[in-house]
């Protein structure tokens, strides 16, 4: 426990035979409460790193429930280190039923026609919140306009954090020979064949060279002659 106990809680122990054992003060290494309280505390700072510039603090108590998923998804069971604590929590996390965003992301949610005007936009601006656990797929948004929440399978994400590295022309080259380095192996006899080899050591030495590509010679099927399927028939007279 605390560095300190009532003497309630010890006069609540004592007859029921319960050890009790105080940890020393200003110590936050023994106490298994301390450190949930603190990687709790770290996760959930790391997750309001990824949230947009704009997200509402009134919603941070919403994405609370996905910030403990993924720290029990990242943190090994005590009781099976062979599992994760969501696991032994609340069985196999399923990735297919429930798939994770980053929290905190602009989204726009698909309104159907059935609840739109006929002329209204067909999405409304939304916040993501996180999976919702009683529907497939599906999300719950907090929807400003209406002030409410919604639960949505079909939206488009905006995140502000999440950005595609730029490849430079090295880059993009090195990563194309390391595919084909990979794939090659693969492919079967009939796919490896000599005229696939030959016309990738044309593009390669076009690209060193400087040269045009030269043209690929036309399927085998055009060079050959159209075989005339209808004669001309002239009646007599």
């Amino acid at each position: 426990m605390d560095n300190q106990a009532t003497k309630v809680i010890k006069a609540y122990l004592t007859p029921r035979d319960v050890a009790l054992q105080l940890v020393e003060p200003h110590n936050h290494r023994v106490n298994a409460a301390e450190r949930a309280i603190q990687t709790f505390k770290n996760r959930f700072i790391g997750a309001l790193g990824t949230t947009d510039a704009d997200f509402p603090i009134q919603l941070w108590d919403k994405i609370t429930p996905e910030v403990q998923d993924s720290i029990n998804l990242l943190c090994r069971s005590r009781a099976n280190p062979a599992i994760s604590a969501y696991e032994t929590l609340e069985g196999p996390y399923d990735w297919n039923r429930y798939p994770l965003a980053p929290l905190g992301t602009k989204a726009i949610i698909y309104e159907d026609s059935d609840t739109r005007a006929s002329w209204a936009p067909h999405g409304l601006d939304a916040w993501l919140l996180g999976p919702s656990k009683d529907h497939y797929r599906c999300h719950l948004y907090f929807v400003p306009e209406t002030s409410g929440y919604r639960v949505s399978g079909s939206a488009e994400l905006f995140p502000q954090h999440c950005v595609a590295p730029p490849y430079s022309h090295e880059t993009h080259v090195n990563e194309l020979a390391a595919e084909i380095t990979t794939t090659i192996p693969k492919l079967t006899r009939r796919g490896r064949t000599l005229t696939t080899l030959r016309t990738l050591a044309q593009h390669l030495d076009a690209y060193v060279s400087g040269n045009p590509v030269p043209a690929a010679p036309p399927p085998t099927e055009l060079l050959q002659p159209e075989v005339q399927r209808v004669t001309h028939f002239f009646p007599a007279g």
